[in-house]
């Protein structure tokens, strides 16, 4: 009885026009937004390599020059992309895509794709993550409502009822029914676009990539069966399709529309960040408090001559302006990591905030574990820049060091320069090439656990609820 209820449900439902219409217009918002996004993803990856190759290049040939003065022209380091980020540009477009690295100075993401456009060309992108969350939940809606409903209002619910099938399994095979048909629409797509995002060059193996785009396809599947046991439960419970449809708009603009931008600005409110100027000015403050660089060019001079028991600076092994740079920058380095420290664990307590306001609102959960799968959350942008701030400090070290060893004492004293030490291409070989290789699959789905236990929550509870609420059906 299941498969003849399922049968007939998935027949009316391929014959209804407003099916056949919607698929049509998910299929191919999802066939043009994911063309437009991996071609504008190509283009700036290449772009991107070109730079980060010519950043290189850059750095090798700038000639010869005191290790410290050639270590203020900086790197800019380039945060590799992940193929789906085509499909969710998550945070990217807002958090900047590259970092310069440079001494006594820990950056920000800058570059932000985001900042070139105006706010309509922002809000006007369509993307398949935007799709796949807000269109095709609302078209499975306004074709599911009359589930129940339309059966009520028409009085074959009755004569279904008569029969020896109890409501539970008429639910079933209605759900079996309706679900069938967005499947065999939206599975297949799933599988041409994970095809494609597999055979794109990525900073991670293959095989990393199909699992990230399986449970990419996984999350959204779930998503979209929670949203068809919504439509079902309350069709069931509702006397009349007006009734159903008001009732699944309301549920679908609350939790679709209004939950997102509301959590979020929750959690901005519970857990306030500086603006950057703000942000920039507590580390100048803590910055000020430290020995002008003169000053502690003679506290090390006068240490190191007493601990070697010299009388010239001539006789050290070490030249102290060197050592100096190094303890500045030291200390540099702890004030820049407690503040980034700081302002990071806030990022942290708002994601974590808004993951737990999933509870309100599935699509939270939902969105949460798609940018963490594409890699454009904020954990994959963390990630990157304590990668890129750990390059920043081996950078500097290695070329101070070198400038510790060989370089030539100035009269600091007179604070006049004498000839500085200079050097050449084989010391910039010896700073090695910026290599980032993001986080894998595994530690993505460590970092959205609560996520994926709300998401599954929702289906439990909703699947439940459904269950209890059939045993009360009645014709009328």
């Amino acid at each position: 009885m299941i498969y003849r209820v399922a049968h007939r449900e998935l027949r009316e439902t391929v014959r209804d026009g407003r099916f056949r219409w919607s698929v049509s217009i998910i299929l191919l918002l999802i066939l043009v937004s994911f063309i437009s996004g991996r071609d504008y993803l190509r283009t700036a990856a290449q772009h991107e390599a070109i730079v980060q190759t010519a950043e290189r290049e850059r750095w090798l040939d700038k000639g010869e020059m005191n290790p410290h003065s050639a270590a203020h022209y900086g790197q800019y380091l380039f945060k590799p992309r992940l193929p789906i980020e085509s499909v969710d540009p998550g945070i990217s477009p807002y958090s900047g895509i590259s970092i310069l690295v440079e001494p006594h100075v820990q950056n920000l993401a800058r570059y932000k794709p985001a900042a070139e456009t105006t706010t309509g060309g922002r809000a006007g992108r369509v993307t398949v993550a935007m799709t796949l969350q807000i269109l095709v939940p609302l078209l499975i809606v306004l074709s599911l409502f009359s589930t129940f409903t339309s059966e009520r209002e028409q009085g074959t619910l009755r004569l279904l009822l008569s029969l020896p099938v109890s409501p539970r399994r008429l639910a079933i095979g209605k759900v079996l029914g309706a679900a069938v048909p967005w499947l065999l629409c939206l599975v297949p797509a799933s599988v041409l676009g994970a095809a494609v995002l597999i055979r794109s060059d990525a900073a991670l193996p293959a095989s990393d990539i199909a699992l990230r785009t399986a449970l990419f396809a996984t999350v959204y599947l779930l998503y979209f069966l929670l949203t068809i046991l919504v439509a079902v439960t309350v069709s069931a419970l509702s006397g009349r399709s007006r009734t159903a449809l008001a009732c699944l708009l309301a549920f679908w603009f609350m939790t679709g529309i209004l939950a997102p931008p509301l959590a979020m600005d929750f959690a901005t409110a519970k857990y306030p960040v500086p603006n950057g100027f703000e942000f920039q000015a507590a580390i100048a403050r803590d910055r000020a408090e430290l020995p002008s660089l003169v000053t502690r060019i003679f506290e090390v001079e006068e240490r190191m001559l007493e601990d070697y028991g010299v009388s010239s600076t001539r006789d050290l092994p070490l030249v102290p302006s060197g050592v100096a740079l190094m303890e500045d920058e030291a200390d540099n380095t702890r004030i820049h990591e407690r503040h980034f420290t700081r302002l990071y664990d806030t990022y942290e307590d708002q994601n974590r905030l808004f993951s737990l306001l999933g509870l309100t609102s599935p699509l939270l959960a939902v969105q949460s574990l798609s940018m963490g799968l594409a890699g454009t959350d904020f954990a994959h942008q963390r990630h990157f820049a304590e990668a890129a701030e750990q390059y920043r400090r081996d950078f500097v070290r290695i070329l101070n060091e070198d400038d510790a060893r060989n370089g030539r004492m100035y009269d600091a004293r007179q604070a006049v320069g004498g000839d500085l030490y200079l050097a050449g291409r084989d010391l910039w070989k010896r700073v090695p090439e910026f290599t980032y290789r993001p986080p894998t699959v595994g530690w993505t789905v460590d970092r959205h656990r609560v996520s994926i236990a709300i998401l599954l929550s929702w289906l439990m509870v909703v699947s439940g609820f459904l269950w209890a609420a059939l045993g009360r059906v009645r014709a009328s």
